[in-house]
């Protein structure tokens, strides 16, 4: 999956999924009926660590955050 403003990607389109763009519904899990007016969706996401080049991996503790952008057209 290609996020929004990823450096380093190159020799891709500029449009659409390629540059990070996501239909919202793909993938997302209808939550019941709508309730006055909203409809409610759940799309999960997992993260995966790995070990960077020439680091050396120790036992602990990781606290990421995750910033998510959505805009709707």
């Amino acid at each position: 999956m290609v996020f929004v403003a990823q450096p380093g990607i190159t020799g891709i389109g500029l449009s659409g999924e390629n540059v990070g763009w996501y239909p919202v519904l793909k993938d997302a899990k209808n939550l019941g009926p709508s309730v006055s007016g909203y409809t409610h969706y759940l799309h999960s996401y997992t993260a995966v660590l790995q070990q960077l080049p020439g680091q050396v991996i120790k036992p602990g503790k990781i606290h990421a955050t995750a910033y998510v952008l959505v805009k709707v057209q």
